[in-house]
């Protein structure tokens, strides 16, 4: 039986609590408040070996704590955060690849429109997912005005022509990601809640970043449209995107709580699945390379262009 924490703290006369929850951590990496217990636990183990009862009945108290505290701790991180948590750095990485391939490069139709047709598969399969499954739990995250293939078509028509659809099949990269939607949808249909979290997420965020650059690439050519032609499946009109964001965070809420464990460990896995996918499709867009490429060129010569500028004046005005 684990000695109780408290009691055993208080044998070691430490008052502030929780004393001991990272004792064995080292001193350096320490909650403040530990420092006391620790502290006091090495001058009454100076002379102690480690297999004393002391040494003993304090490690098991520094033991049984933590594991308390860290379930305790677990316990009260909202999911979605957890699935934040996990995904950082595959989403760091994905964010950068996109911004590479597409952000960078979207000036350049082709290579936007070609991002849409990576992505309209997806976005098609999970809506029609939510339709199959309405009455289930992934229905809940169904939030009014978040569908957008409609809004896909009809950027694609913009950019490719009203029959664009006529000879059009999806890359491998896109038909290896739906088979794996496939393939966890047998398993079960929870699974998918975490596409459908990350990507309507993702889209409602990025998609608006993306949407301001297209804008301000507008203004520059002295356009007088108002609204911003082939980029439909980042506008939302009927809300707003922070109220969207955060009914679908509570609706995910909402479900983990009805879910058991392992369909909420496996949903974090899938989180992780939900950008490598992800960064597959990317991985697989021509053009945009290129599209940096000559853009990187266009600097570097009106740069040139400008050090000779300068230099002529200066030698014409200066002698």
């Amino acid at each position: 039986m684990a000695v109780d924490c408290h009691v055993a703290a208080g044998r070691w006369g430490c008052t502030a609590l929780p004393c001991v929850q990272s004792a064995l951590a080292k001193p350096a990496t320490m909650q403040p408040q530990c420092l006391p217990c620790w502290t006091l636990r090495e001058k009454k183990l100076k002379n102690a070996t480690p297999a004393s009862p002391e040494s003993r009945e304090f490690t098991a108290a520094v033991k049984s704590c933590y594991i308390r505290t860290r379930m305790a701790s677990e316990a009260d991180v909202p999911f979605t955060k957890k699935m934040r948590i996990v995904t950082r750095d595959i989403h760091n990485i994905s964010d950068a690849l996109i911004n590479a391939k597409i952000g960078i490069a979207m000036s350049a139709d082709r290579v936007w429109a070609e991002g849409l047709l990576v992505f309209y598969e997806i976005f098609r399969y999970l809506e029609n997912a939510l339709d199959r499954y309405s009455h289930t739990l992934v229905g809940e995250l169904d939030i009014t005005g978040m569908r957008r293939t409609q809004a896909f078509e009809k950027d694609l028509s913009h950019y490719l022509g009203q029959d664009w659809k006529v000879g059009y099949a999806p890359r491998e990269s896109v038909c290896q990601y739906l088979k794996h939607l496939q393939k966890i949808e047998q398993e079960n249909p929870h699974y998918l809640m975490a596409y459908i979290y990350h990507l309507y997420m993702g889209l409602l965020s990025g998609g608006q970043i993306l949407r301001r650059k297209k804008t301000l690439l507008q203004r520059l050519k002295f356009s007088t449209k108002e609204s911003v032609e082939g980029m439909a499946v980042t506008e939302i009109t009927d809300t707003s995107v922070f109220k969207m964001k955060k009914q679908m965070s509570e609706a995910m809420e909402r479900v983990a709580q009805e879910v058991d464990e392992e369909t909420r460990q496996r949903l974090l896995e899938e989180s992780k699945m939900v950008f490598i996918l992800n960064n597959n499709m990317v991985y697989s867009i021509q053009g945009a390379g290129t599209v940096v490429t000559i853009k990187l060129i266009k600097v570097g010569v009106f740069g040139a262009l400008g050090v000779l500028l300068f230099t002529y004046l200066k030698k014409f005005l200066f002698g």
